[in-house]
């Protein structure tokens, strides 16, 4: 049977293709609707896009009595491991800076995450466009061991599985998850119900080739600056009750890896 882990998450550039006056507006609807999600399923995860600058915003609009009421809400559900915060501040650009930044924005978003239930220990970074030689090192030495990326390979994809060990020069590893079929290859899955035995079994039956298991299959449901957590465990329990597409479990990058 194929294990086809479906991740929920949102990419969030506050300044990239769009201004921040167009950006900061839509952080408190992705929050609230993500903590609508976490509210009404148990089973429900969501990624935050590995960095605590999103939240920072969030609660900074807020009036301080409701801020403490929504922090203390966002804790227990980074504390029941639903709502994965961190390691970042923010999601940086590799090679325009140099290891003060990257160094100075894993400490900040590891405070940040700590205040707020726990960090999660994965280099998330999937919409990066490259990397320097020392990141592995750089990675290895907050305890993170594992990272996903979807972009500056710089490999064809037929040399390539959906798993290797990505080095530094001096010997530092960690474990990289490739996402060959980018981070956006489940998108709004619980928006087209009727849609989604085929796309499912689409995507898994181009990603077994590259499985470095043979059984297991990474879906992720999610874009960029997009204010809308998918509803989607209707769909997923669905599935699961077909057995058409194999084992589909909503789950977080630490489960994966």
């Amino acid at each position: 049977m194929v294990n086809v882990y479906l991740i929920l998450h949102e990419h969030w550039d506050p300044a990239w293709a769009f201004r921040r006056r167009h950006t900061v507006p839509l952080v408190p609807r992705l929050i609230e609707r993500v903590l609508e999600m976490l509210r009404r399923y148990p089973s429900y995860k969501f990624v935050l896009d590995g960095q605590t600058y999103v939240l920072r915003e969030y609660l900074s609009r807020l009036p301080p009595e409701e801020a403490g009421a929504r922090a203390r809400e966002i804790s227990r559900y980074v504390r029941e491991g639903r709502l994965r915060v961190g390691p970042f501040y923010s999601q940086i650009d590799w090679n325009l800076t140099d290891g003060e930044v990257w160094i100075r924005n894993l400490l900040i978003g590891h405070r940040d995450s700590e205040e707020l239930g726990g960090v999660m220990k994965v280099g998330w970074l999937i919409d990066i466009f490259g990397f320097p030689d020392a990141a592995p090192r750089v990675l290895r030495g907050f305890g993170i061991t594992s990272a996903f990326i979807s972009r500056g390979l710089g490999v064809e994809r037929e040399r390539v599985r959906d798993a290797f060990l990505w080095r530094s020069s001096d010997g530092s590893e960690v474990l990289c998850l490739y996402l060959l079929e980018s981070y956006r290859n489940a998108l709004r899955l619980g928006r087209y119900p009727e849609l989604a035995e085929d796309r499912v079994r689409g995507e898994t039956m181009a990603l077994l080739p590259y499985s470095s298991t043979g059984s297991t299959v990474l879906l992720l449901d999610g874009y960029e600056n997009m204010p809308e957590a998918d509803d989607v465990v209707p769909v997923v329990e669905e599935l699961n009750r077909g057995g058409r597409v194999g084992r589909v479990v909503i789950s977080t990058p630490e489960e994966y890896a």
